[in-house]
Order: C-alpha cells, then structure tokens, then sequence
C-alpha cells in the first residue's frame, strides 16, 4: 500500500512540476512586458482567472490543472524587492501548484523565477 501511495504521489508532483513548468516558459516566452496581471495577456478563454490586479499591473493569476485532482494553479507576478528596494525592471514570479487527493498524496509544488527587462 505504501508504494503505491508513493507511486501516485511521485505521479502528481511530476505532473504538477510540468503545469508549473508551462506557464514558467509562457511568461518567459512573453517577456518582461507581458508578466502583467492583465486579463488581455491572460484570458478567461486560455483558462486564466485575474485574482489580484494592482494599479502596477501586478498581481495574482489562477489557472486549472485538470490533470490533477482537484488541481488549481496561481501565478504571482510582483516586482522583486531585495529587501533594500524594490528593482523596477526585474519580475518576481512565483507558480504555485496545489492538488487534492485521498491517502497522503495531496500536495503542493512551486517554481520561482526573475525575469529582467533587458534593452534590445
């Protein structure tokens, strides 16, 4: 029993990390001025939902993983502050993917990156 919950849950978290793993290389495909919380960019025909819009543009962006149990997704888009200052032309994203599911294999996997406005 206990290598089969294993099993599932190594399943889940694989598949969660490729969900995450999807929108990590949209938004980079997209670059620095398409990381915006903009329902224009993200669409509720792409299956994107605007949780959180703030005047800068950043914010929350969820999404569906119907690949997983009870699977939802959220994109957070912020501009990275150092704890210093907050850098105007580097993005914090953060993708978080959260799922449910009997017997120990519900969880969580997040993947994190920064993508620079980088002059042509």
């Amino acid at each position: 029993m206990a290598g089969t919950i294993s099993t599932r849950k190594a399943e889940r978290i694989n598949t969660a990390l490729n969900a995450a793993q999807q929108q990590v290389e949209r938004l980079r495909s997209a670059g620095f001025s398409g990381c915006v919380a903009d329902p224009e960019i993200f669409t509720s025909e792409d299956g994107y939902t605007i949780l959180q819009q703030n005047p800068d543009m950043t914010g929350q962006i969820g999404f569906a993983v119907p690949e997983l149990a009870g699977g939802q997704g959220t994109i957070d888009v912020a501009f990275y502050d150092s704890g210093t200052g907050v850098y105007p032309n580097l993005k914090d994203i953060t993708v978080t993917v959260t799922w449910t599911g009997g017997a120990g294999t519900s969880g969580t996997t997040q993947l994190h990156t920064l993508i620079a406005n980088r002059p042509q």
